[in-house]
């Protein structure tokens, strides 16, 4: 699920976003209630928090702390419920999360979390789902092709009349795995269309869709290089 998506929910049109508009394509894996400020350990990579502060005892310390931390996991955002416990979001909060680039959001403690985060995780299922049925469809592709392959492709919006990238990446050892390197993958797309991907045991297959531009190919390469590293 995107940001964008995550706007369009009807439980969520109450939600305001205060920093982080230039990564709304950002990729959401899942959400996360947290509590407590060193709580969000428990969050996965690309999950989104929310809290209403029930757990803090020095709510001022305890929220930067809790921006923090997203940061350094790489947690997706924190969505702030504001009601008892937090009753507004400080100027000296958004500062901290916008200069660490982190999405920040405000939703009224009324509206029932429960039902946004059930709808994330339908939306993460589905999007799985689809994942997987492109993957087989790529391992078709490479290593059993058949005559009727064109033709499947444009079910999945490949279009023959474009042009198109096949790229192979590898994690760096230092500084993730296939799963992180398959998020960013995934999350650089905001700027390039992918038709197809492929995780195997050494990297990630990806095809893009490349746009219509004079630009040298070397150089688009480089540019789709540089927005997976910056997702990372």
């Amino acid at each position: 699920m995107k940001y964008e998506e995550l706007f369009q929910l009807k439980d969520f049109q109450k939600g305001k976003l205060l920093t982080g508009n230039n990564i709304l394509l950002r990729e959401i894996t899942g959400a996360h209630v947290i509590e407590m400020a060193d709580g969000v350990n428990w969050a996965g990579r690309g999950e989104l928090v929310f809290t209403s502060g029930v757990g803090f005892h020095d709510i001022d310390n305890e929220m930067k702390l809790l921006i923090e931390t997203v940061a350094k996991n790489y947690v997706a955002g924190i969505v702030v419920e504001i009601g008892p416990y937090i009753k507004d979001v400080t100027q000296e909060w958004i500062d901290h999360a916008q200069k660490l680039n982190i999405p920040l959001m405000t939703l009224p403690c009324d509206i029932p979390i429960t039902r946004i985060i059930s709808e994330i995780y339908r939306n993460v299922y589905n999007t799985q789902e689809y994942q997987n049925s492109v993957e087989k469809f790529m391992k078709e592709c490479l290593y059993e092709p058949s005559e009727e392959i064109q033709e499947r492709a444009e079910n999945f919006g490949f279009d023959s009349q474009r042009r198109h990238i096949a790229l192979f990446l590898s994690p760096d050892e230092e500084n993730g795995n296939l799963e992180h390197l398959m998020q960013a993958a995934r999350q650089s797309l905001n700027l390039q269309r992918t038709i197809f991907t492929l995780v195997e045991k050494d990297g990630v297959v990806m095809i893009y869709d490349l746009p219509k531009t004079d630009q040298p190919l070397h150089e688009m390469v480089g540019k789709l290089r540089d927005d997976i590293e910056s997702f990372y």
